[in-house]
């Protein structure tokens, strides 16, 4: 006779509330016939010791009570938080359909892990009263919410949210926010004037960071007014106290801010800043050669990824065209095409330059300009 007991579930709807602890201890086999549904009412603790994880199972767990443990290693379709206060997650907590905010916190600890693997691309209910304590860790294919906050241990609950743009099926994604400072100084680099949000910041851990490559979205909820004139921006650092920059804004609402590039570094913030403006030199003067004004230039065209550059004579018809042009004297990438400008007759001319970044939507503009001989 063996010394381990056998739990058999049998395939159907097996509903089990707990009023105290559910405790599966080590060594336990547990086995299930078919695909069954199980619902699990849990207003205690919750531990499995055994090696059976529910992955053959329909398992939905229902955390009710105000402050459960769970450890060992869980596979649930569906978690619903429920009953308010902590949930402490000490063990390997994989949820495979969705999460159910309602009332109370999901706080995985050091030695726990919250992977959700579902094809949800929003959770429902997270809010000011219900969101993930630490690091939300999902494995999922195209758009990811991530519903983080941080109880902050003062009674002030911060519900900051962020957002991936794609995300991979393969490899894990982390984010985590917290209340603070993450003390950002703007890169040298920086064009425009550039200011730091102090009161929080969201830390990205990934297995294999270049499969992230996405743009991301942060939430602004209780950020306060940046000073006149700055528009919200995200910013990355590889550390906290580190150096910034600013990946832009191809879209702010009420409740987001979206970067305009995607993100490679650990730490992101939001900052202000002032807008970068892709603006047409109008006057070119190829036929003196003193070194102003011979070429095209474009202001702050080097500040996106992806452009198209387009001369029309005054008839609309084309003249040239140059894919991803920089500037003739730019410091880093000089454009080495060798286009004679001196071929144009003197005259008017438009030009036509679409930007912007991958993934990231495109911008047009339109501008007259001027090819003059002077003396």
């Amino acid at each position: 006779m063996k010394a381990q007991r056998l739990f058999i579930l049998i395939a159907g709807i097996l509903p089990l509330t707990v009023f105290g602890q559910l405790v599966i201890a080590p060594g336990t086999e547990m086995n299930s016939g078919g695909t069954p549904d199980i619902v699990i009412q849990a207003i205690g603790n919750f531990s499995n010791g055994s090696a059976f994880d529910f992955a053959t199972t329909t398992l939905t767990l229902d955390l009710k009570s105000n402050d459960q443990t769970l450890t060992g290693t869980v596979v649930a379709a569906q978690v619903n938080v429920e009953g308010g206060m902590n949930k402490f997650i000490n063990g390997n907590l994989t949820v495979t359909r969705g999460i159910t905010f309602t009332s109370g916190f999901l706080k995985p600890g050091a030695s726990g892990k919250l992977l959700y693997t579902g094809s949800e691309n929003e959770l429902k209910g997270a809010s000011l009263n219900s969101f993930v304590d630490g690091i939300f860790t999902v494995r999922h294919s195209g758009r990811i919410f991530f519903p983080v906050g941080d109880l902050g241990g003062t009674g002030d609950a911060l519900y900051a949210p962020a957002r991936l743009e794609s995300g991979s099926a393969s490899d894990e994604i982390g984010i985590t926010v917290t209340k603070g400072n993450a003390a950002l100084t703007p890169d040298a680099s920086e064009p425009v004037a550039l200011e730091f949000d102090n009161t929080r910041y969201w830390t990205v851990s990934a297995t294999n960071p270049v499969a992230v490559s996405s743009r991301v979205s942060l939430s602004l909820n209780n950020i306060a007014d940046f000073s006149s004139g700055l528009s919200p921006v995200v910013v990355e650092s590889s550390s906290t106290g580190g150096t910034a920059v600013s990946l832009g804004s191809s879209s702010n609402d009420a409740s987001f801010v979206t970067s305009r590039r995607p993100f490679t570094q650990a730490i992101l913030a939001i900052g202000g800043s002032e807008e970068v403006v892709v603006k047409v030199h109008d006057i070119i003067t190829p036929f003196t050669k003193d070194g102003f004004n011979d070429n095209l230039y474009i202001e702050n065209i080097d500040k996106y990824s992806i452009n198209k550059v387009s001369i029309l004579d005054r008839w609309g018809v084309p003249v040239n065209e140059w894919r991803n042009f920089t500037n003739y004297d730019d410091p880093i990438n000089p454009n080495s095409d060798g286009y004679d400008f001196t071929k144009l007759s003197p005259g008017s001319y438009i030009c036509i330059v679409e930007y912007g970044d991958e993934g990231g939507g495109s911008k047009k503009i339109s501008q007259m300009i001027s090819v003059l001989k002077t003396n």
